[in-house]
């Protein structure tokens, strides 16, 4: 048996300095429109890590972004999906807690999923040590956060939360796993919980899963 590899040439390159380490590409269409939602599962510092960031004004974690590519040729980013933890004001907290002893991630952005892919209006991302995090994109020029599901640790487990941060990350899980929107329910899995099923129960988010028509088109 042979097997032949025929080589792709990329039309366009996108790079960024603001967070690195591209870790996954979503493709979902609004109206019609293609979009690409990334995410980035480090910080802008390379290897001079978190300081190094901070130290240029940048955050020391990475984050999702929302990608029109209606135009392959010149995409552009239409927004930011970042947290607290991702403004370089912030450094001397972000820095200082925690997440350093994980030696790796700390608030990261890592897999991203949502509720359909044609005219999506809910994005679950998980942001390792800042837990689940609930975003609204039907405008995804604006996203808004509604919700957000950060559990605790559990000592004891042999998972790569617990790997990575023998003695440290004593105040979250790692959330690193893309959700999965049921209804008006979120499937996810953590590192140490293991596999969580979650509820809406108040708040713009259950407001939007029952308008949403069914939270489960991943066709």
């Amino acid at each position: 048996m042979s097997v032949t590899f025929n080589s792709v040439a990329p039309i366009h390159r996108s790079t960024w300095e603001d967070s690195g380490q591209a870790q996954q590409s979503l493709p979902v269409t609004f109206h019609g429109r293609p979009y690409l939602i990334t995410t980035d599962e480090l910080g802008a510092g390379g290897v001079e890590g978190r300081q190094g960031a901070c130290a240029r004004g940048l955050s020391p974690f990475g984050f999702a972004r929302i990608i029109d590519i209606s135009n392959e040729l010149n995409p552009k980013i239409v927004s930011k999906l970042e947290l607290q933890t991702n403004n370089p004001a912030n450094c001397p907290f972000d820095t200082n807690d925690d997440a350093p002893d994980t030696r790796i991630f700390g608030y990261d952005s890592h897999y991203c999923n949502v509720n359909r892919l044609n005219n999506p209006t809910m994005l679950g991302c998980a942001y390792f040590e800042s837990g689940l995090r609930i975003f609204d994109i039907r405008n995804p020029r604006h996203p808004k956060e509604i919700a957000y599901y950060n559990p605790p640790p559990r000592p004891g487990t042999t998972s790569e939360h617990a790997a990575f941060a023998p003695t440290g990350s004593k105040q979250t899980d790692w959330a690193s796993s893309p959700p999965r929107f049921v209804g008006c329910q979120v499937w996810d899995q953590f590192q140490d919980n293991g596999y969580l099923f979650l509820q809406f129960t108040h708040g713009p988010a259950l407001r939007l899963c029952k308008q949403a028509g069914g939270n489960d088109d991943l066709r």
